[in-house]
């Protein structure tokens, strides 16, 4: 052996290999290159809207809109129509060294092939190293299609996987990063940051009584996380190219009885702030620790659609001030990124806090009985964590009552009492979803593979301009954390903390539902308090802060140092391997009378607003009073889904209308509601006809609601229809076009009366107006007119203005007038020419 170790030949071998070690590599810093581009996600309308379990037929049947089948749904309902369309958006970061790629997609959570495919999808077009770079991070609204993630747990918040939909979604994704790196340039860009910018809770409030005494730290964020990020890319010029902003607010505005696609809260205050912005400049918000938060829908705006255009009203203009003192510069900075897939099980999760706690399951133990005794006399976490006794996960921990009580974890004491084994759910989605066939084996394979692994992913950016929420400029690192789901509040809090005492970072912003989707992300302290934000998470109490402690040492490993260090060298940081799928090879029907306005009201039609249907918009329309219908027939939605513009004749030419900012008015906007009825119903096998319907109130998009200009309008719509020929998706398309009758829009009504000296004036939306008219009224109530002259005409001929100032009430003006006595009419008019008039008998 000796003579072996001293031999020769061992000598050089051994030298031989220390050569083939790779020299270090180190991040050069470098001017920013920045490229933003946006497009509308490429769905079909009938697809299944996640984020509400109660939409599945089997588990409560919300939003049912009739009896209408498919081809892209099996156990949910199927969307019936677009309120807003959903979005990508996509922001490049590039300094000549390494790429940054944050991408926002309008979709109830993210999915980690959907990260990998994508990844894969631009390495190939660009060639260069992006794993690990690409950052996916969901909107959360739970009006958009769900189908596209493969994750069998959360077929119960969206639907069973459709290969289509994914395709699609992973196409539309990669082609828009693609204009954005095409569109790079050399850049300016800063960040600030914005403590307690919604004093009001106009925008978003905490929605978790359950922690409102809970103490964790002296200083600790109680109620809703109050930061607000500005993320600021501007041309060396000062032309802005993107607008990003941070903060935690969920997509819940519309309950689960919406039928319509809508990229519900955050869309809404995107929409108000794009208006601010040329159309070329990329505004997007993207998710910060939003798993406690709801937004704020106030109830006395009218219907659901106006309440989301008042939440976007209510926020713009502070973040658009908070966007104004954003600072940027051109200095070079690094830039690097790194991704893992978090192993995850009963033995391996476990937190630590630095050293400072130990806190763990125990290995499984079929029928053991745990002690129920949580906390110990001082009210420390007692560990081992025996309560938490699951082979493969448990869900619904924190609910009063269990779903079935042969089901549970064992455990009695709150919020374990409620854990049903994952197995037990199982068999309910085995049934539900109809995974025989679906799967290999014909059922859902324990342990269910998206458990076993969670996608995290971090980035630091820097030295780079920062404002401070005190106000002050400097230039240092910006360290981001993206979470695999419903962060909290104390979650966001936690890891602020941890990554500055443990790290040293002093700026770190929390975006979640971002690389892949775990439920809830709790603290422990937090998750023992039960309540609706424990029952999704698979791995427990220590689930979240196991997965941001992971995530602080893979930052501590890759992201402390300038040197730039393997994303995975010795293969433990995989992702989860799924199933290849096959396209479905249910081919859209042709549809040769698309193209052709309906002359005739067909025997059904959805009827969305349970108002009077009609077939083509009057002649007459007054401005904010009256809504305009028309119906066509369209190609089947697996390849149309129209576009609607609205035009109006000016100087012997019609033109698109647009906002002051230059956006085109379409059905994107909340303008423009567009519903489907497919003829028949059902079966899917029959040949359909496909009707589709806008419903537009004369309203502008923003700005002066009660104010449309007066002309002459009218709708030109495009669309598509299936050529025939294919198989499987992508579906070859041929195109239609058409235009509805013309309509001439004039000032509305306003209602005067008078109840002795009070004389009440209003501009009153219709029953069913969906638009918001003003953030004093209500889209189908009274709203108070804009400046109106109000004129007296006396019993001998004379005319008098008011000169007094009304009082509002209830959303209308009320004047109280002195001397009414020989007044025989009082006329009004508002800034916008609307008019009433109130005669004596």
């Amino acid at each position: 052996m000796l003579s072996l170790l001293w031999s020769p030949l061992f000598f050089l071998s051994c030298q031989s290999s220390k050569e083939t070690i790779p020299d270090p590599v180190y991040i050069d810093a470098g001017v920013p290159e920045v490229g933003a581009a946006e497009a509308f996600l490429d769905f079909p309308i009938g697809s299944p809207m996640g984020g509400y379990t109660a939409r599945c037929g089997y588990l409560g049947g919300a939003g049912k809109p009739d009896n209408r089948k498919s081809a892209y749904i099996l156990a949910f309902n199927p969307s019936a129509g677009i309120q807003t369309t959903p979005t990508v958006k996509v922001l490049w970061i590039d300094n000549g060294d390494q790429s940054f790629v944050l991408i926002k997609v309008d979709v109830i959570y993210s999915y980690d092939q959907l990260i990998e495919d994508v990844e894969d999808q631009l390495e190939a077009a660009t060639g260069l190293e992006l794993d690990g770079r690409v950052m996916i991070t969901a909107s959360h609204t739970h009006n958009a299609p769900a189908n596209f993630s493969d994750q069998i747990p959360f077929y119960l918040g969206g639907d069973r996987y459709n290969e289509e939909s994914f395709r699609r979604f992973v196409k539309t994704i990669s082609e828009t990063a693609l204009q954005a790196y095409d569109t790079r340039e050399e850049a300016s860009i800063g960040v600030s940051i914005h403590k307690d910018w919604d004093p009001q809770d106009d925008v978003y409030v905490d929605r978790r009584p359950e922690n409102n005494d809970l103490e964790l730290w002296p200083d600790q964020v109680d109620g809703k996380d109050p930061y607000l990020w500005i993320l600021r890319a501007d041309t060396l010029s000062g032309n802005p190219i993107a607008v990003f902003f941070n903060f935690g607010i969920h997509g819940t505005a519309l309950g689960d009885d919406n039928t319509l696609i809508s990229t519900d809260a955050t869309g809404a205050i995107e929409n108000v702030l794009q208006s601010r912005f040329d159309p070329s400049v990329v505004v997007a918000h993207f998710q910060g620790p939003a798993g406690d938060i709801s937004p704020v829908a106030k109830s006395e705006r009218g219907h659901p659609f106006a309440r989301l255009e008042a939440l976007g009203e209510y926020a713009v203009d502070t973040i658009y001030d908070a966007w104004d003192v954003t600072p940027t510069a051109s200095t070079p900075i690094e830039i690097e990124s790194v991704g893992r897939s978090i192993p995850q099980s009963q033995t391996e999760v476990r937190v630590t806090r630095n050293g400072t706690v130990d806190w763990y399951y125990n290995p499984y133990e079929r029928g053991y009985e745990p002690d129920n005794i949580i906390f110990d006399d001082d009210g420390n976490v007692l560990s081992p964590l025996d309560e938490f006794n699951t082979e493969y996960g448990a869900v619904f921990c924190g609910y009063d009552e269990p779903l079935i009580s042969t089901g549970t974890i064992g455990a009695t004491v709150p919020p374990y009492d409620g854990c049903m084994q994952i197995e037990l759910i199982s068999y309910v989605i085995n049934g539900v979803f109809q995974l025989d066939g679906f799967v290999e084996g014909g059922e859902a394979p324990l342990p269910l593979p998206s458990s076993l692994r969670a996608g995290v992913g971090a980035s630091r950016i820097g030295p780079m301009r920062i404002r401070t929420a005190d106000g002050q400029e400097l230039d240092d690192d910006l360290l981001m954390g993206f979470f695999p789901g419903e962060a909290s509040s104390l979650f966001a809090d936690q890891y602020r903390r941890r990554a500055k005492s443990e790290l040293g970072f002093e700026h770190v912003m929390t975006i979640a539902y971002a690389q892949d989707h775990e439920g809830y992300l709790l603290v422990p302290e937090d998750w023992f308090l039960g309540g609706y934000e424990s029952n999704i998470n698979l791995w427990g109490p220590l689930q979240g802060e196991y997965l941001m402690e992971s995530t602080l040492t893979m930052i501590d490993e890759h992201l402390t140092t300038t040197q730039l260090e393997p994303q995975d060298p010795d293969g433990l940081w995989h992702p989860t391997s799924y199933p290849q799928r096959e396209l479905p090879m249910l081919a859209p029907d042709e549809t040769p009378t698309a193209g052709i306005a309906v002359t005739e009201m067909p025997e059904y039609v959805y009827n969305y607003f349970d108002m009077d249907l009609e077939l083509s918009p009057p002649s007459i329309v007054r401005r904010g009073q009256d809504i305009v219908q028309f119906m066509w027939e369209g190609g089947d939605p697996g390849v149309d889904s129209p576009k609607i513009i609205l035009e109006r004749f000016r100087e012997d030419a019609w033109e698109e209308v647009t906002l002051d900012s230059g956006h085109v008015v379409d059905e994107t906007r909340p303008d423009i509601v567009l519903t489907l009825t497919p003829s028949p119903l059902y079966p899917l096998s029959a040949l359909q006809s496909n009707f589709y319907s806008l419903f537009w109130q004369a309203v502008p998009s923003l700005g002066d609601r009660m104010g449309l200009p007066e002309g002459v309008y009218r709708f030109h719509i495009y669309g598509k229809t299936y050529a025939g020929g294919a198989q499987t998706w992508p579906w070859p398309t041929e195109e239609y076009e058409l235009t509805s009758p013309e309509f001439s829009v004039v000032p509305g009504d306003l209602s005067v009366s008078l109840d002795e000296n009070q004389l009440t004036v209003s501009f009153d939306g219709p029953e069913k107006g969906f638009r918001l008219l003003s953030l004093d009224g209500a889209s189908n109530g009274a709203n108070p007119p804009v400046d109106p002259t109000v004129t007296l005409l006396h019993s001998d001929g004379t005319e008098t203005i008011l000169d007094i100032e009304p009082v509002l009430v209830q959303g209308s003006l009320s004047y109280s007038i002195e001397d009414v006595d020989d007044v025989i009419s009082i006329s009004v008019a508002d800034l916008y020419g609307n008019t009433g008039i109130w005669e004596s008998d």
